[in-house]
């Protein structure tokens, strides 16, 4: 069989006399996604711009022939480069001539196409005009033909200005040459996508709802004379140590796998891997790991030892730092900064109840990466309650097991009265989540039946009922309030104590309570259970307060310090009969109407005044107070409030305000009767007030997904990597993409031209909006405004704040300093991180690819663009723009 003399051939169409710029060798050794670079060349002139120093064709069609994107997974055929000057002249044109020196027939061609002209040797670019509306292009495509190409010098020298302006100003000004290097279609290679997207960690309840990703590897061209096994390292990451993160699997996503074979009889068909998430447990947030695919290893030797190179796979974490509890009233579940108060519970000074309204559940919401302790505190300094245990410690093997604390009255030798208490814990563990993980409190009602009280009412935590300060509820529609008769001694016989309702017509209970030996400790559907009803009385007289009395008991024991029940019936009549119509505005086009009548009649004048909460929102009432005269009721006495809105500078959105309303009486029906407060709408006349924000996590360029552009907003979009709790979210960045499923165009593009919207494609910010910084204590355009874009949706710095304050911190953006998309020094056809796709080539060498990057701890420009050639193996930070 026939042997080629290179495992591979790279067309190489390199930069040679006064090129500009430096490249990556096809030697330079890359690990861990980064290469040793060589140093750039001689700098050419930046008074004749040529955007496109360095291209990487591929020959076959894998890839696209779009030459403004990037060619799908594996790269393109073809790609253009522009010419413009950046000074004004006299005279002219700037005449610029054009030798291509080579294997330039056999490798290249320079097609018409797209409005575009054909280049060959010796040929002049004319430029005439400044500016890049005014530039020249010219496309380069790879020839594709069958043969093993072994020459690889080709030069497209752009030379001095044969003709140049009156002035002078181009004389002397070498423009910067083209380097291209062809992929060649010839001879064995291997190929390597990167992510089809982000995996998804399977979370709680049942971990069954993991999302898979996958990638795919190649051999192209020629068959192996023997078996190619290419081992697969997935634990090669620290950060997957134990598979926490993943594991791959084959294309079937069943089995587990450790290697790809390829034979003399399959070579030709493309292997699918799945990478399978694990669920780790952990809030980590969302996790960037590489997976090792390492040297090929086989008989042939066109094969064995070639390099593969690596995937970025990005884990989206979907676990939560929290508590679940349990009590008498459900579940629930605690998460973010607060915590929350549980109430429900009771016990009673005598130990009477034991644990039976008292105890309480715990588990965590995630595996703690170290242990948690958590040590119970009571609040109360009155021996109210003993807690067992008193600590409970999860592990990363019980953190999803309930454990159960309980806690039991306890008599402190005084009749304190009845009162509430409340069971925490601190903290104790060196995960840095859970140190500071909001915790719910349980509130438990402590039932004072010792010493004296022979005989008291017992309820729950929450409205006390007995004091006329903390009042049961009822309401006229029917509902009803609870609480139980318990004593400090059980009965040798049945206790019947008398009930009565203060009133009536706002609320009954039954004629006796009656105390057991079998509920005098329990709170329950027994007889020990007073019950109270709320009655309707038809009549518009607002909450009325009324008492359940309780007198001596009789039976096993006669006892009169029973304290009575304390209740407040809640009103179904409507004093007042209020609408509001229409909202008000900042220019104060439209204003707000609030029309009041009243319901019942009136003997005596009612008053009824009207304010402003908010002075930014609302401007002005008139008038101020309406008067409705004896008998002035029902629908045809309506009067009305017209409500003006305050006009203010910021992006606050349509923002609610409250006109308070208030009764002044001496009607007996209305007076001390509250006035229902009404809500306005202020439409504001700002642009839309946008939050941005920068994540907290890290990534590097490869951003793992079908395209690296929507791949980056997924980061955005994630919970775990800092973002506000609402809204959609796209990052602030830039690139050229195709989509690897269908090929169609994916491109970010804030400006072409530096100045205007040209060529604005997919952009993030939108022109005259408001843009402010979102941080957990500032959350609006007033408080924290970043910058108003200007009419075409750019950036006009300085901003008024920078975008986090730490100026070590880097960002991913992909611009030059006028919001252009940046072209890298090394890679320029694959400029920023191939479109964020890939940190370096997918095809040996395995070339690394650059990208720009922004500051934090500025202002100005260099917010967005400080450093313009960063390895894409570093791992920086996203800004992320609210849509």
């Amino acid at each position: 069989m026939r042997r080629y003399l290179f495992l591979f051939s790279l067309l190489t169409i390199s930069i040679v006399g006064l090129g500009c710029l430096g490249g990556t060798d096809v030697g330079d050794k890359v690990l861990f996604g980064t290469a040793i670079r060589p140093a750039a060349e001689k700098t050419c002139s930046s008074k004749i711009f040529v955007d496109t120093t360095s291209m990487y064709l591929v020959e076959d069609r894998a890839g696209t022939g779009a030459w403004n994107s990037t060619g799908g997974t594996y790269g393109y055929y073809q790609q253009r480069f522009c010419v413009y000057l950046t000074e004004n002249f006299s005279g002219g044109p700037i005449e610029i001539p054009v030798t291509i020196q080579g294997n330039e027939s056999n490798i290249v061609e320079f097609p018409a196409t797209g409005g575009m002209d054909s280049l060959t040797d010796s040929d002049t670019i004319a430029l005439s005009i400044p500016g890049q509306a005014n530039q020249k292009c010219f496309v380069i495509q790879a020839k594709d033909n069958t043969t093993v190409d072994s020459a690889n010098s080709v030069t497209i020298d752009l030379g001095l200005p044969t003709s140049s302006d009156s002035e002078g100003i181009y004389d002397e000004e070498d423009p910067c040459n083209v380097a291209v290097t062809v992929e060649d279609e010839e001879g064995p290679r291997i190929r390597v996508s990167n992510m089809s997207n982000a995996t998804e960690e399977p979370f709680g309840p049942l971990y069954n709802n993991g999302v898979t990703g996958t990638f795919q590897v190649s051999m192209l061209n020629e068959a192996p004379t023997s078996d190619i096994v290419i081992p697969i390292n997935v634990l090669f990451d620290s950060k997957n140590a134990g598979y926490r993160e993943g594991r791959v699997k084959d294309a079937t996503c069943t089995t587990e796998i450790s290697s790809l074979t390829f034979t003399p009889g399959n070579w030709s068909t493309p292997q699918t891997v799945c990478v399978d998430p694990q669920a780790d447990y952990r809030e980590d947030s969302d996790v960037q790991y590489i997976i090792e695919l390492q040297n090929a290893q086989s008989s042939d030797s066109n094969y064995n030892g070639k390099i593969v190179r690596n995937v970025t796979v990005i884990n989206e974490n979907k676990d939560i730092i929290g508590f679940t509890y349990g009590g008498f009233a459900g579940t629930g579940n605690t998460s973010g900064s607060s915590g929350t108060t549980v109430t429900g519970f009771a016990t009673d000074d005598m130990g009477n109840f034991g644990t039976s309204y008292s105890c309480f559940t715990l588990k965590l919401r995630s595996q703690p990466q170290a242990d948690v302790v958590l040590t119970m505190t009571n609040s109360t300094s009155t021996n109210d309650g003993t807690i067992s245990p008193s600590s409970l410690t999860f592990t990363s093997a019980n953190w999803d097991s309930t454990q159960q604390v309980c806690v039991t009255g306890a008599s402190d030798g005084n009749n304190e009265g009845t009162h509430d208490y409340d069971v925490s814990f601190t903290i104790s563990t060196t995960d840095p989540g859970y140190s500071s993980a909001a915790k719910p409190t349980f509130r438990i009602r402590s039932c004072d039946n010792d010493m004296s009280n022979l005989i008291i009412p017992c309820n729950y935590s929450g409205a006390y009922g007995t004091s006329s300060g903390s009042r049961l509820t009822t309401t006229e529609n029917g509902g009803t309030a609870d609480i139980w008769l318990i004593t400090r001694d059980a009965p040798g016989s049945n206790i019947t104590v008398p009930t009565a309702s203060t009133d009536a017509t706002e609320g009954i209970t039954a004629a006796n309570a009656t105390i057991t030996s079998s509920n005098y400790n329990q709170m329950g559907s027994g007889t020990n259970r007073i019950r109270v009803t709320g009655q309707d009385d038809a009549l518009p007289d607002g909450s009325i307060t009324y008492e359940v009395t309780t007198g001596t008991s009789s039976g096993d024991l006669s006892y009169a310090g029973i304290s009575d029940i304390y209740l407040r019936n809640n009103d179904n009549e409507a004093l007042y009969t209020i609408s509001k119509s229409n909202f008000t505005d900042e220019p104060n086009n439209n204003q707000a109407t609030i029309t009041v009548r009243l319901n019942f009649e009136n003997v005596n004048t009612v008053t009824i005044n009207a304010s402003c909460s908010d002075s930014t929102e609302c401007a002005a009432i008139n008038p101020t107070s309406l008067s409705f005269s004896a008998g002035e009721y029902g629908p045809a006495n309506e009067k009305s409030f017209t409500v003006y809105g305050e006009d203010d500078t910021w992006a606050d959105g349509d923002k609610n305000f409250t006109v308070t309303l208030s009764a002044t009486t001496t009607d007996p029906t209305y007076s001390g009767q509250s006035v229902p407060n009404q809500t306005i709408s202020n439409h504001d006349d700002e642009p839309p007030g946008k939050a941005i924000f920068v994540t907290s996590g890290t990534f590097n360029g490869e951003m793992a997904g079908s395209t690296g552009i929507s791949s980056a907003d997924d980061r955005c979009n994630a919970a775990s990597t800092g973002k506000p709790g609402a809204g959609n979210y796209k990052a602030l960045i830039v690139g050229e993409g195709t989509d690897v499923g269908d090929g169609t165009p994916t491109v970010r593009r804030a400006t072409s031209n530096g100045f205007d919207n040209t060529g604005q494609t997919n952009w993030v910010l939108t022109g005259t909006y408001h843009y402010y910084l979102w941080t957990s204590g500032s959350s609006s355009d007033e408080n924290s405004r970043l910058f108003i874009a200007n009419t075409f949706g750019l950036i006009s710095f300085p901003m008024n704040r920078s975008f986090t304050t730490n100026a070590s911190d880097r960002f991913w953006t992909g611009m030059n300093s006028n919001m252009t998309t940046a072209v890298m020094v090394s890679e320029s056809d694959k400029s920023n991180c191939n479109a964020w796709t890939y940190v370096n080539g997918p095809v040996s060498p395995f070339p690394t690819y650059y990208a720009a990057v922004g500051s934090g701890d500025s202002s100005s420009s260099t917010a967005i663009s400080s450093t313009s050639d960063v390895d894409c193996s570093n791992t920086y930070k996203l800004i992320c723009v609210q849509q």
